[in-house]
């Protein structure tokens, strides 16, 4: 940006849902643009961004790449309203200079509050409890998930939520983890956990090692009768291989979060209906998380702005003799 250039950011996400003040502390930061019908495509998205510095940008379909970024060459700061970054190229948005901020932490407690809420209609059988009235009352008997196994896979801030809620309802836990990240725990190979938990929770980000991370191989290991809930996106676990796992009952319930801009192969799964429960995208949905992730993005934007702005000002100083 030349030192008399105003920035211009450009919000492409109308449902995030703004507060007056918030917005006029955007606009603060230079020309604030902002669209009325969110993109759904990475191109649609480019055609939007001509001129944009920054942009505030929702998950979109496609690849945000090279010949993309090419396109876009004033562009230097993406924050998006998601805690994903799965469709920018990262190495790309690097070779451009563009820096590349998600919403990371906006979400943990609502996700692992949902995983508990779903694990605990399971267990606890409320799909009998609160059912027809011709339910008998031993269709209502449930499990405690006090005492019982709780192996998490994922230790990002979702896991780590999912640790604490696990250990405060008594459960014993494992986990899964490329890393150590965290001390005190007993951590195992994937196989192990899988084979060891009544119930699994899958929370970690897709990237490319991620990919089938839970396969046809490693879910023949999964515990008879457990319940397995992915609140990961799509391609982390293998649709056909948790099928084949409710379908010969080795699986009591499969539970997964959607993909919120996709069509996810899950919703063709041959399984019976009430073994596998897709939910659309709605486990951080809670009114505290929209207010955090405005927050995060609303100060992702503002640091943004700071670093892209930092040049500019050094090159005033210099053109001052230094004052």
């Amino acid at each position: 940006m030349a030192g008399s250039e105003t920035m211009v950011l450009t919000d492409l996400d109308p449902g995030i849902g703004w507060s007056a003040e918030q917005i006029e502390q955007l606009r603060t930061l230079g020309e604030y643009r902002h669209v009325s019908s969110r993109p759904t495509a990475v191109a649609d998205a480019v055609r939007l961004l001509v001129n944009s510095h920054v942009v505030i940008m929702p998950p979109l379909n496609g690849s945000l790449g090279e010949a993309e970024l090419a396109a876009l060459p004033q562009l230097r700061g993406i924050a998006t309203s998601s805690t994903s970054t799965a469709w920018i190229d990262l190495v790309a948005a690097y070779r451009n200079g563009v820096l590349v901020s998600p919403a990371s932490s906006y979400a943990s407690t609502s996700v692992a509050e949902f995983v508990f809420a779903a694990l605990l209609y399971e267990s606890r059988r409320l799909d009998a409890v609160l059912g027809p009235e011709s339910e008998t009352r031993r269709t209502m008997n449930g499990r405690d998930l006090a005492g019982r196994n709780l192996g998490v896979v994922g230790l990002g801030p979702i896991g780590r939520r999912c640790v604490e809620l696990g250990t405060a309802f008594g459960m014993h836990v494992r986990v899964h983890n490329r890393t150590r990240r965290v001390s005190g725990l007993q951590y195992h190979r994937l196989k192990e956990v899988l084979a060891w938990a009544h119930a699994i929770i899958v929370c970690v980000a897709r990237t490319p090692d991620t990919m089938a991370l839970i396969n046809r191989v490693n879910a023949a290991h999964i515990r008879q009768g457990a319940i397995v809930i992915s609140v990961s996106r799509e391609g982390v676990v293998d649709a056909e291989a948790l099928s084949g796992c409710v379908a010969q009952g080795r699986v009591a319930r499969f539970i997964f979060e959607a993909d919120m801009i996709t069509n996810h192969e899950y919703a063709t799964s041959t399984c019976v209906p009430c073994d596998i429960t897709r939910t659309p995208h709605v486990a951080w949905y809670t009114a505290e998380a929209e207010g955090r992730l405005r927050d995060e993005v609303l100060r992702n934007v503002t640091n943004m702005a700071a670093i892209i702005a930092a040049p500019r000002m050094q090159g005033r100083a210099r053109e001052g003799g230094g004052r």
